[in-house]
């Protein structure tokens, strides 16, 4: 009994000091599917926060076109700071990696039609999480 506790002794007290570590690193929101066959998918990403966040991708997922990357490279948001980039997807959600804690994030994927509308465009959104 005494050489299993010490045999498992060392992996309990690796596990305990290894477990933060694993939730450390990048974040991940994702949206509720969204449909639009008359304009495309559009992701957008607020900074609510105090301190700044870096989007290290922002992307659609979809049934026409497959995934596509809308950043070309990271993109820091200050607080109160936003992005928003659109794909010709027609199906799909969108995903954002992020690193911080995302409960300071306000994402959404959106749909959008150009010029169909009396005001020139509208949108329908649903929020990530």
């Amino acid at each position: 009994m005494m050489s299993l506790a010490r045999t498992l002794l060392p992996l309990v007290a690796l596990f305990v000091v290894a477990t933060p570590v694993a939730y450390a690193g990048n974040k991940v929101l994702v949206s509720a599917p969204i449909a639009n066959a008359a304009g495309g998918i559009a992701c957008l990403i607020t900074n609510a926060g105090t301190k700044p966040v870096t989007i290290s991708a922002m992307e659609t997922y979809g049934g026409t076109r497959g995934t596509t990357s809308l950043l070309p490279e990271p993109v820091t948001l200050p607080p109160g700071g936003y992005i928003g980039k659109g794909s010709g997807e027609i199906f799909g959600y969108c995903r954002f990696v992020v690193d911080k804690n995302p409960k300071t994030l306000r994402a959404t994927a959106c749909k959008f039609d150009l010029g169909n509308s009396t005001i020139g465009s509208t949108f329908e959104c649903v929020e990530a999480h």
